[in-house]
């Protein structure tokens, strides 16, 4: 089973799948982020190894990243310093996420960890 991927789009392969019945099967999801996403099943038939995919799309979605503090919390209206972003579930790798001060978004994002991104404010 995959999980990921958007229209058909290739995704991750769960670190353990297992059969629960003819309707349902579990899967361990892999790392990663994002909301709406593809989930695939393929089984492998019995006639000749011939496999089959069933594809249910928009299905799984990873917890929405939370902000939980800002620091410093003010800065020049110039713009063009770094501000340290706290929180959870911003990845457990580096999915080149964007950070937005009111509705401009940084001038650069730097993922640090999956509770902690740098951004550089807009001028």
């Amino acid at each position: 089973a995959t999980v990921g991927g958007r229209g058909g789009g290739h995704g991750s392969v769960c670190a353990s799948a297992r059969w629960l019945s003819a309707s349902a099967v579990a899967c361990t999801t892999p790392p990663g982020v994002g909301a709406g996403l593809d989930v695939t099943v393929v089984t492998e038939g019995t006639q000749q190894s011939v496999k089959e995919a069933y594809q249910g799309y928009n299905l799984f979605s990873y917890h929405r990243p939370v902000v939980t503090a800002v620091e410093p919390l003010l800065s020049n209206s110039a713009g063009g310093l770094p501000v340290t972003v706290h929180g959870r579930d911003f990845g457990t790798t580096d999915s080149n996420p964007t950070v937005f001060v009111g509705s401009t978004a940084c001038s650069r994002t730097l993922y640090v960890a999956d509770n902690k991104l740098v951004c550089v404010t807009p001028p």
